[in-house]
């Protein structure tokens, strides 16, 4: 048996074809393309959650540092006293009310809403390096109670650190009794 040879004509017309091949290509890579930029988008979008948390968990050490530097300065405390414009003689150390506009606030409250935590002649500022500016904010409020037998030496620390920028802000409080050996009586996250 002898074979005869086939006349094979191409499967495909090169000369027929005018780019569709090209177009299917270029369709594939568009696609890859925005899959591409999805997943992008969501890395970026990841990076900012990460150094969020970051800033807030460094802005809740901050805070809890200078709480832990104002507790330790509970047994120098005197009585505090403040000048007429409601900034303390001694920075720092505040009553529990002041008089502002005619209206009792109390003192934490009157440096938060003002904005205050910065400034060294109303709270005690830890500074970190020159360009850094404040690490860490505090400042004591001897509470006013008293009862029939002796008065309380009862305190309430408020602390702000700030985080990696100064949007970042986390205020921690507590208070203490001084008659119970510095106990700590409660704490809270105030913002």
């Amino acid at each position: 048996m002898l074979f005869k040879p086939v006349n094979k004509k191409p499967v495909v017309n090169i000369e027929k074809q005018q780019g569709s091949f090209m177009l299917f290509t270029l369709i594939i890579i568009a696609l890859l393309t925005s899959v591409s930029v999805v997943g992008m988008q969501n890395t970026i979008q990841s990076s900012r959650l990460t150094q969020s948390y970051k800033s807030y968990a460094l802005a809740e050490q901050r805070a809890q540092a200078a709480l832990f530097i104002a507790y330790n300065e509970l047994n120098e405390i005197q009585m505090p006293s403040i000048a007429d414009n409601n900034q303390p003689l001694e920075p720092g150390f505040y009553p529990q009310l002041l008089i502002v506009e005619n209206k009792t606030v109390s003192a934490w409250h009157f440096i938060h809403s003002n904005d205050l935590w910065q400034d060294d002649n109303y709270v005690i500022v830890q500074k970190g390096s020159e360009s850094s500016g404040g690490l860490s904010s505090y400042m004591i409020e001897k509470i006013g109670l008293s009862t029939n037998q002796r008065s309380l030496k009862v305190y309430r620390i408020t602390a702000k650190g700030y985080g990696l920028s100064a949007q970042t802000g986390v205020v921690l409080q507590i208070l203490v009794d001084l008659n119970k050996k510095k106990r700590q009586l409660s704490w809270s996250i105030i913002h």
